[in-house]
């Protein structure tokens, strides 16, 4: 089993669980969480430019794919601990991707990337939208209406 695989499978796992234990409100979610997107991070920088490299990416979309990847990987542990700068960074990640797409069109070479940034970035991707649809706040309970309307006569 390569280091990529290793590196990407637990950070699927440890953001997986830090999720379900946000959920139900456990102890260690945060750690898990910021543990599991860091060794995305790790991924991402240590091994996805190489690959992307090997693959014959041209360096200057490789490198703005690689840094939006970063950016998008730290807003979004920013907005989840609730840390200052997270809007910049997504900021950042948007226009970095931008960037990326506007070097693509502009390639006149046949563009193709490595297994691993496709990995990493639907594991970027689907773990991100996780957070977002199960992680955001949810409304107070209520009253009844009918409790309501008999309490006020």
């Amino acid at each position: 089993m390569s280091t990529k695989t290793i590196l990407n499978a637990a950070a699927l796992v440890l953001v997986s669980l830090g999720i379900f234990f946000k959920l139900e409100q456990w102890a260690g979610a945060d750690i898990m969480m910021l543990v599991g997107f860091g060794l995305l991070l790790i991924s991402t920088l240590a091994l996805t430019a190489g690959d992307n490299t090997a693959a014959g990416m041209p360096a200057g979309l490789n490198y703005a794919i690689v840094a939006a990847l970063a950016a998008g990987i730290l807003g979004t542990v920013f907005k989840l601990m609730h840390w200052q700068g997270s809007n910049p960074m997504a900021l950042v990640a948007v226009v970095l991707l931008v960037v990326a797409s506007v070097l693509l069109l502009a390639s006149k070479a046949a563009v193709s990337g490595s297994r691993q940034l496709l990995t990493v970035t639907f594991l970027f991707l689907a773990l991100s939208l996780a957070c977002l649809l199960f992680l955001q706040k949810r409304p107070a309970a209520t009253e009844p209406i009918a409790a309501t309307e008999q309490a006020t006569e």
